[in-house]
């Protein structure tokens, strides 16, 4: 992770996840393999089924929106980029 002052303009923070159930624990590993992917070059890709769960009830990919590094200095000017990146990212419209 950066510095929080350290991040270009327009960089959106979102915490999200998607509802895995028993899927979860094979996930977990599928990212840690593939981030351990960077360090043992010679082992093959495991592959990815980033599919949710069948099993899961209510929405299956879910997201919060965090915060957005505007670079702004005016705290209204701030509130009002940060509302509207925030809109974005609820009507799914982040590019």
């Amino acid at each position: 992770m950066y510095h929080p002052n350290s991040g270009i303009n327009g960089t959106v923070l979102v915490l999200g996840g998607t509802k895995f159930k028993e899927k979860t624990l094979d996930q977990f590993l599928r990212f840690l393999v593939a981030h351990l992917h960077f360090f043992w070059p010679h082992i093959t890709h495991p592959g990815f089924d980033m599919s949710p769960s069948d099993n899961a009830t209510g929405e299956k990919v879910f997201g919060t929106f965090l915060t957005v590094k505007t670079g702004e200095t005016d705290p209204q000017k701030q509130k009002i980029l940060h509302d509207e990146y925030k809109k974005k990212f609820q009507e799914g419209k982040l590019d």
